[in-house]
């Protein structure tokens, strides 16, 4: 296997993006649609996860240097999944959003995402307080049609088998969470059950994505992260196509 490219600050981030993409493609073209073999649903997850943790922490680490066209409207963080984006995104796909969040960017789309992918947990999908994960549906035929994807990170998987939300052994140690600045925006509130407080309202953000869209998001995923590998890239020419030159 040839080295992996690396940009001018050292970092193999956009060749492992790079190769993740064609590998999705090269799946694609060796494998039938309807083949009982076909786990390329599977294979995205995994890819996902890998990409969306580089795109997340450029971003949040974007003082080192972001490339300039990720400024532009539909590429910027605060572009808003209501207004065309460029991965695709549409609020049909968050089907559940407790989170007050008055505007949903993608950012905090993909974060979400992020977070359901990098800390699963083991989610009973009928449980009516889910925790943190994702699980797939299957159609008529057996097959997966879409994945649920859960960032909740006030519930958790207790050792009875059950996700329960947080709970507190006095009121100071409640009010001390929702006072946390990560969550004072958030309107707790408490049912005091056997001398504990129990966290109600908790927060819930899901999201459906169907084994096209999860697809489509991993390739422009993979795509936009590529980028630095074209040589003498200036940070501004966007190739759509990179992944199909290979």
């Amino acid at each position: 296997m040839a080295a992996y490219y690396e940009d001018h600050q050292g970092q193999i981030y956009a060749d492992v993006a790079y190769r993740l993409g064609i590998i999705v493609k090269q799946y694609e073209y060796h494998i039938e649609g309807d083949d009982d073999m076909n786990f390329d649903s599977t294979m995205c997850v995994s890819f996902l996860q890998n990409l969306l943790t580089i795109y997340c922490e450029y971003w949040k680490n974007e003082r080192f240097g972001l490339p300039d066209f990720w400024k532009g409207p539909l590429y910027n963080k605060e572009t808003l999944i209501s207004a065309t984006n460029y991965f695709g995104i549409d609020p049909s796909m968050v089907i559940e959003n407790n989170i007050v969040e008055e505007k949903v960017s993608t950012i905090k789309f993909l974060t979400h995402l992020r977070n359901s992918l990098s800390h699963p947990t083991a989610i009973t999908a009928n449980s009516e307080t889910q925790s943190t994960g994702y699980y797939s549906i299957a159609d008529n035929s057996g097959r997966i049609s879409k994945y649920i994807f859960i960032d909740s990170p006030d519930v958790k998987f207790d050792q009875h088998g059950k996700n329960r939300p947080k709970k507190f052994s006095n009121f100071e140690e409640f009010n001390k969470f929702i006072i946390n600045p990560i969550n004072k925006k958030h309107p707790f509130t408490y049912e005091e059950i056997d001398g504990e407080f129990e966290l109600r309202n908790h927060r819930v953000y899901k999201v459906c994505l169907s084994v096209e869209r999860l697809k489509n998001l991993t390739i422009k995923l993979s795509t936009l992260l590529a980028q630095p590998i074209q040589k003498q890239w200036d940070g501004l020419i966007f190739n759509e196509k990179i992944l199909d030159a290979a």
